[in-house]
């Protein structure tokens, strides 16, 4: 790709992130479809993450600000599949309110369309679970992270953001760049592939997650934050507090987990 077309692309990025970030900073909501539950088109087998990943991630998230000692995997297979691999995979800790996103990819999901669901969805379906065992309100959600980010469009953007976009913090001795809504980056990662994939998971659950905000992006992995050109990286989205309207409705239907958030 040439670099008008990875500038174009980032910018696009920037347009769809700015957006975003607006539709998550207004206190209003839009009632998000009723999917039905994931189990019901969907095996999933999940269990504590090994301790070698965990030490990985921590050591990358605590960059971040974040710390995570409880992850849980969980792995989910259409039903329909009659291939071994799973199509999405996932952590979580249910205790610091961390979802990491790992590998999804919907081309593995065999399932009909009209027993399919949003990668989003899984996620969120699966975090609320995890959220529950430990005790935990869907709420606590404070951040989001990609891990290893392999979609190529990404890693332009996060190659463009570095290149072109002014930060609000870096440390060379954490391996990270952390964008806020001062800096072009904030929104071209917002508005890239996974970005939009984090952000239709945090507006269609706003109400949900006490209509927390973006606050800060932070790029970590790498010994230094000098990006010679797109590579892997993870990425974090941080949230805000939680903002409480003057008045939220309760949706009609919705579960006694729910009014209890």
């Amino acid at each position: 790709m040439t670099s008008i077309a990875a500038s174009d692309e980032y910018l696009q990025a920037y347009i769809e992130g700015y957006h975003l970030y607006q539709q998550s900073n207004s206190l209003s909501h839009h009632q998000a479809p009723q999917y039905p539950p994931f189990g019901s088109f969907y095996e999933v087998e999940s269990a504590d993450l090994r301790v070698n990943p965990t030490k990985d991630l921590q050591r990358m998230l605590a960059g971040a600000g974040i710390s995570v000692s409880e992850l849980q995997y969980m792995t989910i297979k259409p039903r329909s599949s009659i291939d071994t691999e799973p199509a999405y995979l996932n952590w979580f800790d249910g205790r610091n309110g961390v979802i990491v996103a790992v590998d999804n990819d919907k081309s593995r999901d065999h399932n009909p369309n009209n027993q399919r669901l949003w990668p989003s969805e899984i996620i969120w379906q699966n975090w609320a679970a995890v959220a529950q065992l430990h005790n935990s309100r869907v709420s606590h959600l404070r951040a989001v992270a990609k891990h290893f980010v392999d979609n190529q469009s990404t890693q332009r953007v996060i190659w463009e953001a570095s290149q072109h976009s002014s930060c609000t913090r870096e440390g060379p001795e954490r391996g990270h760049v952390e964008y806020t809504t001062q800096d072009q980056g904030f929104y071209a990662l917002l508005g890239s592939v996974n970005g939009k994939s984090s952000m239709r998971l945090l507006l269609g659950h706003k109400s949900h997650i006490g209509y927390r905000t973006v606050e800060r992006v932070v790029v970590v992995g790498g010994d230094t934050v000098l990006i010679d050109g797109p590579e892997v990286r993870t990425f974090v989205i941080l949230l805000s507090d939680r903002r409480t309207p003057s008045f939220i409705p309760i949706p009609a239907g919705s579960t006694l987990l729910e009014r209890s958030l």
